[in-house]
Formats: C-alpha cells, sequence, structure tokens
C-alpha cells in the first residue's frame, strides 16, 4: 500500500497497556504474552532488565519466550524433540510479584488491575476460587509437565504472597496438582487468620477507553522509512 500525497490518515489512542496485561493474564492468553516479549526485545532484553532491577541471573531465572510455552531447541539421535521453558524458583517467583506490586504503586495501581482475582472475574482461576471471593490475585500456569500458581492472597493479617510449583507425569495429572496448589492457599488463608476480601469491581475489558481519539496523520508519517 503507497498512500497518495492527499491521503489522510489517523491514529487511535488505544486503552492503557496495563489494561491489556490484565486482559492477557485473566485468560492466559499465550499469543499475546509472546508478541509483547518479542516487540521489547525478546530473551536478552528481559534478562538485562532482571538483572539491571532486580539483580538475578539465569541461574534464578530463564526466559526462553513470552507465554512459557516450550521451544523446541533440536532434536535426539532417535528423532525425539529437544524442548527448553522458562525457569525459575518459587522464590524468585514471589520476589518479582513483590517487586511487581510496588513499581504498580508507584503508579497508583495494583496487582488486582493486571492479574485475575477470585471468583469476580471470569478467568482461568475459576471456579477453583470461587469460595475465595476477591481475596486471591494470581496468573496460572499450564505447561507440560508443570502446573503453577504465583500471586498475593489477601488475609485477615495482610497480604501474603505465594508461588507453587507442581511436576505431573502428563495431562492426567494436572488436575490433581491444581488441586493441591488450591489446598495450599487454602492453608495459607487459615495459617493467616482467614482470608480478607479486596476492595474490588470487575471492568470490561475494551480496547479503547473515554481517552481514545482520532489524531490525524500527515502522508509522510504514513510512509515507510
Amino acid at each position: 500500500y503507497k498512500p497518495a500525497a492527499n491521503t489522510q490518515g489517523f491514529a487511535l489512542r488505544s486503552s492503557p497497556l496495563y489494561r491489556y496485561v490484565k486482559e492477557m493474564n485473566r485468560v492466559s492468553n499465550n499469543h499475546v504474552a509472546d508478541k509483547i516479549y518479542d516487540y521489547l526485545g525478546g530473551t536478552s532484553e528481559f534478562m538485562k532488565f532482571l538483572t539491571d532491577t532486580m539483580k538475578l541471573s539465569q541461574a534464578n531465572l530463564k526466559f526462553v519466550n513470552g507465554s512459557g510455552n516450550s521451544v523446541i531447541v533440536g532434536t535426539t539421535a532417535s528423532g525425539t524433540e529437544i524442548k527448553e521453558y522458562n525457569k525459575a524458583s518459587c522464590e524468585t517467583i514471589i520476589r518479582v510479584m513483590i517487586e511487581l506490586q510496588n513499581t504498580l504503586r508507584a503508579q497508583n495501581l495494583d496487582l488486582k488491575d493486571v492479574m485475575a482475582v477470585s471468583r469476580s472475574d471470569e478467568s482461568t482461576l475459576r471456579p477453583r476460587y470461587d469460595g475465595m471471593t476477591d481475596s486471591v490475585i494470581a496468573k496460572t500456569g499450564t505447561v507440560d509437565p508443570a502446573i503453577s500458581l504465583a500471586g498475593m492472597v489477601s488475609t485477615a493479617h495482610g497480604d501474603v504472597y505465594f508461588g507453587y510449583l507442581y511436576k505431573t507425569q502428563g495431562p492426567a495429572d494436572w488436575n490433581t496438582a491444581k488441586d493441591g496448589i488450591r489446598n495450599r492457599v487454602f492453608d495459607l488463608i487459615r495459617k493467616f487468620g482467614g482470608r480478607r476480601a479486596t476492595n474490588y469491581t470487575p471492568v470490561a475489558f475494551l480496547s479503547f477507553d473515554q481517552n481514545s481519539y482520532f489524531t490525524p496523520l500527515n502522508s509522510r508519517s504514513m510512509r515507510k522509512p
């Protein structure tokens, strides 16, 4: 496409990025996660960011993509695929959760603005966490062989950050692992005096908002360099 000299173009402002991140995490959209990861520079830039901001190394955290899905890196002599996955320790996941919360609060936001809230959000937390209404803010992970959950639970004694990683033998074990993680979260709630609901009202995702408007583009800005 080559616009004519008198072609008028427009740009449309989208909703803020955090709304997209919330939607991505709510439904566990792997495609969006991979696209954001690539757009922001991929593995080298992500590792540089984590090294600079949190002093993490590949001994603590290893990225191969944005979604956590497997990446085929080769084959064995017998033809079996060799796969690589994102890797992290529970301690690292909790550190990242705390750092994320601190960063969000500095911008007058919160974990609930970028991650699913139990029961109130239609999300991958449902229906397992429906009995903990507005008390669990978390992201699920289901990538064979790992089942995981990381986030924060609001309790009578304050907010508790957590990360659970279960290794399974295959899809037949996934529900058992997910139930085990849910039981661990229940244990946290009991340990810290019972659950406390966060102040949260779900907002439907739209790619635009009240601040979205068209901005005229001249023909020069529409042409590729």
